[in-house]
This record gives structure tokens, C-alpha cells and sequence, in this order.
């Protein structure tokens, strides 16, 4: 049991603070992930043990039995972990006016070949990466493009071969981002959440804007610097 939670310890680390920070982890559904995950880890090994463990056998096949155990817990384990890998947000997208957080099992590979920049033909292993997008000039790409988000509802926050650096929209998100006076009136029961987060970013409200930020299970916000455009934060308050 001891061993089970520190590998239990490592994971939730892992998952919370890596792969689905800050209020992702609740908006993707990674609580529950991890939860199942680590309760795999915590009640499989150290139950299945108290189970078959009998002092009367033989040490060779108590480590027969204990070396199966271990098998089956890393299995699981492991089998836990690609799920929760795999449902990763890896980019948070701005395009259209908001941004997308998009999860690593919405883009295969033909998706992120698709693009000329080398730059984002792979995706991010440590955490979710901002990004902006840019709009195709091509009438072609164009009608493409809004085809295939009448299909599947995706916009071009999902389309990597679109995706530049967040700086080349920062005065787009500058330009179009909302007062967050606006947001605290929506939400007058999280008003000391958005002080808290305003006092960690060192902003005043005059000074921050807010973007919506889509995610599979919530709407959230992202905080902007109204003057320069730059990403502050992304918060759990909903933005609609």
C-alpha cells in the first residue's frame, strides 16, 4: 500500500499540474480520471493481496503471486494513463473571438502534417500550449474550412495547420476582449475568486479583459491585458 501511494502521488501530480492545469483538470473531466486512476492503483494491488496471501505457502510462490499482483497493477496502471494522456487538452486556441481547448484525441497526424510550420506537427507532451490561428485567404481552404465545421461543430481552433504564435493576435485579443467589470457582473457569486486572481496577477479590473474559453464539459475565461493583448491567466469563471 505504501508503494501504490506513492505512485498514486506521482500520478495526481502528474495529471494536475502537468497535463490538466488550473481549471482544465475540472473542465475535462480529469478529476474523475484521475481519480479512477489512482484508485486502481490504491485498491488493486493491496486488495488482491489481502485476498491470496496465505503465510503457509511457499516463499516461491508468494512471489509468484505477488510478482502477478504487480503485473496486473502496472497494467491497469498503465492502461490508465494512456486514457488520460490521450485526453489532454495540448493547445488552448484563440480564432473567431474566443479561444478552444483542444484535447490531443481531436487531432490525428494527417490534421498536424497538414501544416507547413514544423512548429506544431507534433503535439505538446508537457501541457497545454497557447496559440492563435490565422484565417485562410484561399476560397478553397475557406469553403473547406466552413464545411468542416458545420460537420463536426469544430471551429479553427482545431485545425493546427492554422495555428501561429500567440503573439501575432495579441492585439487582436487586445482589440476584442471584454471589460472584466463585465464578467464579475455575470457571475456575482465568484466576485472574491476574480479578486484573487486579479491580486495574483498584479492587475487592476480597469486594466484586464476577458476572453470565453471553450472547453469539452465548460465554459471558462481567459484573462488578457487590455493594452498589449497578453495572456494572463485562464480561470474557472464562466464567461457566458
Amino acid at each position: 500500500m505504501g508503494i501504490s501511494a506513492v505512485i498514486a502521488l506521482a500520478v495526481a501530480l502528474l495529471i494536475a499540474f502537468v497535463w490538466y492545469p488550473g481549471p482544465l483538470l475540472d473542465a475535462f473531466g480529469g478529476k474523475l480520471l484521475m481519480a479512477l486512476v489512482i484508485g486502481v492503483d490504491m485498491c488493486l494491488g493491496p486488495l488482491i493481496t489481502c485476498v491470496i496471501f496465505n503465510p503457509e505457502k511457499r516463499r516461491a510462490l508468494l512471489l509468484l503471486d505477488f510478482s502477478i499482483i504487480a503485473i496486473l497493477q502496472a497494467a491497469a496502471l498503465v492502461y490508465g494513463l494512456y486514457a488520460t494522456f490521450e485526453g489532454r487538452p495540448v493547445y488552448l486556441a484563440y480564432g473567431q473571438g474566443y479561444f478552444a481547448a483542444v484535447s490531443a484525441n481531436q487531432v490525428d497526424d494527417g490534421m498536424l502534417k497538414a501544416g507547413s510550420n514544423p512548429e506544431f506537427q507534433s503535439l505538446p507532451l508537457y501541457g497545454p500550449r497557447w496559440v492563435g490561428t490565422r484565417e485562410p485567404v484561399d476560397p478553397r481552404e475557406i469553403s473547406d474550412l466552413n464545411f468542416a465545421q458545420g460537420m463536426t461543430g469544430l471551429g479553427i481552433q482545431y485545425q493546427p495547420k492554422y495555428y501561429v504564435s500567440l503573439n501575432a493576435v495579441e492585439a487582436e485579443l487586445a482589440r476584442v476582449a471584454k471589460p472584466v467589470a463585465k464578467l464579475r457582473e455575470r457571475n456575482p457569486d465568484m466576485a472574491s475568486t476574480l479578486d484573487k486572481v486579479l491580486k495574483k496577477i498584479g492587475k487592476t479590473e480597469a486594466e484586464v479583459g476577458f476572453l470565453p474559453l471553450k472547453t469539452k464539459q465548460k465554459m471558462l475565461s481567459v484573462l488578457v491585458d487590455m493594452r498589449s493583448g497578453k495572456v494572463l491567466d485562464a480561470v474557472a469563471i464562466p464567461s457566458v
